[in-house]
């Protein structure tokens, strides 16, 4: 083959690769895309904002949140403009170690609480061996992705670097994704007693999809489920040996109406939404339900 013939078939190959990233790009302009990662027993997130934004809360208990990114995210995006890790527990923050070194991460946002983990020092050192700006959260913060698109931080209610409490869950990020006139309500692992304090906090806590709290448990807490009043609930659950998610909160759910999506049985859930619509879909199923 001479080297004419090669100059052109790479030149074709370099205008079909251009297209098809422009299209790309052009279908996915102004979209929302939120991915509960299918991680196991464990929480991992992926938020893909109209901006462009990747915003991953969580990574789940080991490196299949890397499969989950690789399946979510065209090859060429290798940034993570927003590492959340909402507490220090293995089953959210070992995999944020295998996504340090393997993406580009902006920027880490994480409470700091005392805690003397090995995991949690390890990921620490992964973040110091970087150029990753560190914040932490205060209660209020508001991260502003794009005209009418914001998330902000209702949780922990209080500043708690180097602090040692009792319970890990309950010192979980709790965040709020407003966007394209859709709501987001992120739990972390939080218990009974978090979701008391924020439904006394009159935060605005009402949200058209809940990300079931520490897995599903029954520890839903005084109002709490009826000051969020989602439409749907989504699971983020693998094998366990804890009874989770309880069966009682699951019947609770059904009572009310509410769409139940769990991570063990349909795999990754993504729900899409445009100007126009919303969509969810199933890791490894079609289109499940549309709504408006």
């Amino acid at each position: 083959m001479s080297r004419r013939v090669v100059f052109y078939f790479l030149l074709i190959l370099i205008l079909l690769f251009s297209l098809f990233s422009l299209y790309y790009l052009k279908a996915t302009k102004n979209k929302l895309q939120v991915n509960f990662f299918d991680v196991g027993q464990g929480d991992s997130i992926l938020i893909e904002a109209p901006a462009g934004q990747n915003i991953l809360i969580d990574g789940g208990p080991d490196d299949k949140v890397l499969f989950q990114l690789g399946r979510s995210l065209p090859f060429w995006d290798r940034t993570i403009d927003l590492m959340i890790l909402t507490h220090p527990h293995s089953d959210h923050i070992s995999g944020l170690i295998e996504v340090l070194d393997r993406y580009n991460v902006k920027k880490v946002l994480y409470t700091d609480v005392g805690c003397h983990s090995t995991l949690y020092h390890k990921w620490e050192r992964a973040i110091a061996g970087k150029n990753i700006k560190v914040m932490t959260t205060k209660s209020q913060q508001k991260i502003k992705l794009s005209q009418n698109c914001y998330l902000k931080i209702l949780s922990p209610l209080t500043f708690l670097p180097n602090k040692d409490i009792d319970n890990l869950n309950n010192s979980s990020i709790v965040s709020k994704l407003d966007c394209q006139n859709t709501s987001f309500l992120f739990t972390g692992d939080i218990e009974r007693r978090a979701k008391e304090e924020l439904v006394a906090s009159e935060f605005d806590l009402q949200a058209e999809i809940l990300k079931a709290a520490h897995h599903g448990d029954r520890e839903e807490g005084s109002g709490f489920l009826k000051e969020v009043s989602p439409e749907m609930v989504v699971v983020s659950v693998g094998d366990n040996d804890y009874g989770l998610p309880d069966m009682l909160y699951l019947r609770k759910l059904k009572d009310k109406g509410i769409q139940v999506f769990r991570t063990d049985n349909q795999g990754t859930v993504i729900f899409e939404k445009d100007n126009s619509q919303a969509n969810v879909e199933f890791g490894s199923l079609g289109i499940e339900d549309i709504f408006y």
